[in-house]
């Protein structure tokens, strides 16, 4: 696995678009990269993803999302939670960076390839993933043991390679506050992908009469757990996490192994070539094409595609990390079987286009 090569097959495929190449005092070169149509959709689905699992899919408390105001949020869910923990926001935080262009910046090195200094930036605009937990002292330390096991989970379960990720030892700071690290393991090395403390003073953005909160009869001030995720830090570990080249005929096939949750499209199109029938399968796969985005599964479909073999086009959804291609043919439109090719086993099952969509959707249904 090589970053430089990553990098290029990305490029290649819509994820990234390259502005420019410097080099600096500390590294050979650094690409500078922003986000193609393809690394853009694949964005949202990991804010998504992450939205899906802290507020909407949170089990044992409410999870509030924040608006601009963090101390408005606040003050709401306190009321909501009759001003009892737990409970916890969730926010998508703009932070200032040093950075003077919109884009991810990746350092290479004769040595190794490495990207522990990558930032995506709108402007001059870093975005993080961070969600706040309040809770009373005597909860505090248990959950944020539960809560790391929890992170980890959700890292793996997403992943094409979830042995990678593994938690740091607890660190502990001067002042008692606790901190531990999700890190994902390259062969260039480590990449810490999520960071969470449990803190037991003040916090930076509310007054101490609006953190009081109730327990029992008692006024009490709250402990609080902060976890965070760089956005840009998210989707170049994805990526990289994606990226495999398993032995192919006499080589390899360089492909994008994206969780189907995650993947910017997840199901493509290819038809037969027979001029003959072309005209037939553009509309049948335009049909199927309609049935599928009106329920919500993001789908390719080039029609009148330049004449180039199955075999190629299979090549290219699969290195832009698509997991299922529909396989049109003349035969489908005498007894309506089409064929469903896998992105990762490169098999092929048969399914007949009027159950092609209930298929799909109890696919994508599951993890």
């Amino acid at each position: 696995m090589s970053l430089k090569k990553i990098i290029s097959l990305c490029e290649k495929q819509g994820f990234f678009k390259k502005l420019s190449v410097s080099y600096d005092e500390t590294s050979d070169f650094i690409h500078h990269l922003k986000l193609g149509p393809v690394g853009a959709m694949f964005q949202e689905n990991l804010r998504n993803e992450w939205l899906q699992n802290i507020v909407i899919g949170s089990k044992n408390f409410n999870v509030f999302l924040s608006g601009p105001s963090f101390v408005d949020t606040f003050e709401y869910a306190k009321q909501m939670s009759s001003e009892r923990a737990p409970f916890a926001i969730a926010e998508f935080l703009k932070k200032e960076t040093h950075r003077s262009e919109s884009n991810i910046i990746i350092n290479n090195s004769n040595e190794q390839n490495d990207f522990r200094n990558v930032l995506l930036n709108y402007g001059n605009m870093e975005t993080i993933f961070r969600i706040t937990t309040f809770l009373t002292k005597s909860d505090a330390i248990p959950f944020f043991h539960k809560w790391q096991r929890q992170r980890k989970i959700w890292w793996r379960k997403i992943s094409a390679s979830p042995g990678r990720y593994n938690l740091t030892d607890i660190q502990e700071n001067e002042n008692g506050r606790q901190s531990v690290e999700i890190k994902s393991d390259f062969p260039w090395g480590s990449q810490v992908v999520e960071s969470m403390s449990i803190y037991t003073c003040e916090h930076n953005r509310l007054q101490p009469h609006h953190l009081q909160l109730k327990e029992g009869r008692k006024k009490i001030s709250p402990h609080f757990i902060v976890s965070n995720i760089n956005l840009s830090s998210m989707i170049l570990n994805f990526i990289c996490d994606a990226y495999e080249e398993p032995p192919y005929h006499e080589g390899v096939r360089p492909m994008m192994r994206i969780h189907r949750k995650l993947a910017p499209y997840k199901v493509a199109f290819t038809l037969s070539t027979n001029a003959g029938v072309m005209n037939n399968l553009n509309d049948l796969a335009l049909y199927l094409c309609k049935q599928f985005r009106n329920e919500c599964i993001s789908t390719l479909l080039t029609l009148n595609a330049p004449k180039v073999t199955q075999e190629v086009q299979w090549q290219q959804y699969d290195q832009m990390g698509i997991p299922y291609t529909v396989v049109l043919n003349d035969n489908t439109l005498r007894n309506g079987i089409a064929h469903l090719r896998s992105r990762d086993t490169t098999l092929k099952e048969q399914v007949h286009i009027s159950t092609m969509l209930t298929y799909l959707q109890q696919i994508f249904k599951n993890y």
